[in-house]
């Protein structure tokens, strides 16, 4: 990316404050993690206001000091594209696979990206949790951390949850569903006289 500067002060009477990216609290910067991706470099300078004796009031400037950021599986999933939200199709009552809610966007990449994802955890973080506990069509969102503790949240990830028996053909049901028919047979009739 492009260079950033945040510059922290400490005024006189020991308060921090910051110009830039970030937070700082007693001396510490704490860099924004969506600002600084892996594989980039943050330098730090330390500028004081004097040495030790009271009357040596010239400036001491340290030597840059530098940090390079370890790409994280998170980042190398987006370097190849990213994820991709996937339809689930689930009965009332089924339990979800949400590992099954996502999938590489490049397809020509998923092979690497199923790597990177081996070992990651999968978890819907929809405000209001998803569930197969009633019939409906339920947007989302399904959180991917990987054993690096990166993450990526992916959107839109629509769950479909199907009623068992059905009088009508729903749009979105399992892969498993039957359609059935009933027909009358040769030989049979229908008794329209009511019972008596």
């Amino acid at each position: 990316g492009k260079d950033q500067t945040t510059t922290a002060t400490k005024d006189d009477n020991g308060t921090w404050s910051i110009v830039g990216e970030g937070t700082v609290v007693d001396g510490v910067i704490t860099l924004p993690k969506n600002k600084v991706k892996g594989g980039e470099v943050v330098t730090a300078i330390v500028t004081d206001k004097g040495g030790v004796a009271e009357d040596d009031k010239k400036q001491l400037t340290s030597d840059p000091g530098t940090l390079t950021l370890e790409e994280t599986k998170a980042d190398k999933v987006e370097t190849l594209g990213g994820l991709a939200p996937v339809d689930i199709k689930k009965w009332v009552g089924d339990d979800i696979d949400w590992k099954k809610g996502v999938k590489a966007k490049d397809d020509a990449k998923k092979d690497e990206v199923a790597e990177l994802l081996k070992g990651a955890k999968f978890e819907d973080v929809t405000e209001e949790k998803r569930s197969t506990t009633k019939e409906g069509d339920f947007t989302g969102k399904v959180k991917v951390t990987f054993d690096d503790d990166s993450e990526i949240i992916v959107e839109k990830q629509m769950l479909y949850v199907s009623n068992l028996v059905t009088s009508e053909k729903r749009e979105n049901t399992p892969d498993d569903a039957l359609v059935v028919e009933f027909k009358l047979g040769e030989g049979t009739k229908v008794d329209n006289t009511g019972s008596g």
